[in-house]
């Protein structure tokens, strides 16, 4: 079939079910996000704008298919995060000012945002996002948002944000 057509893709396999629920979960996200935050152009905002769905579409899979999904696709993401971290000549920044580094956001900030997420319950996570969304007065910086979060996470999850490893 042409592609000015269409593709046709085999989607039998979990990992293709799971990518594919996970690309419609984050970009739901996204425009959720995108509507309710005014998001500060600082260092810290691709949090928001990709890791953050990036995160909610995982624990969407996770409701559809099972850990063994997100298991799948995390593994993916922390791959393809340790590959292009290798390639890049800068300094990485920690996940609180992530700024525009494409293979950061999207791998490793989703990820650990989803693991936050099942730290503390999906419940929390959503309540505090609505919460700072509800409350916000001016453009919303992730920093702020991780400060509402880390009054419920451990040392260590607080470090994966804070820190560069």
């Amino acid at each position: 079939m042409s592609e000015k057509e269409g593709w046709v893709a085999d989607t039998k396999g979990l990992q293709e079910k799971a990518y594919i629920y996970q690309t419609i979960g984050s970009g739901l996200a996204s425009l959720w996000i995108q509507k309710k935050l005014s998001i500060a152009n600082v260092q810290g905002a691709d949090m928001f704008v990709k890791a953050l769905p990036e995160a909610i579409g995982l624990q969407f899979v996770k409701t559809i298919f099972g850990q063994e999904a997100v298991q799948l696709l995390t593994k993916k993401k922390m791959d393809k995060y340790g590959k292009d971290r290798n390639n890049e000549p800068n300094t990485e920044p920690s996940l609180l000012y992530a700024d525009d580094t494409d293979y950061l956001e999207v791998n490793k900030g989703a990820v650990s945002l989803y693991k936050v997420g099942e730290e503390i319950g999906w419940a929390l996570f959503y309540e505090e996002l609505q919460t700072f969304a509800s409350k916000q007065e001016k453009p919303s910086r992730f920093i702020d948002f991780f400060t509402l979060l880390k009054k419920h996470l451990d040392k260590e999850t607080i470090k994966q944000f804070e820190e560069v490893k």
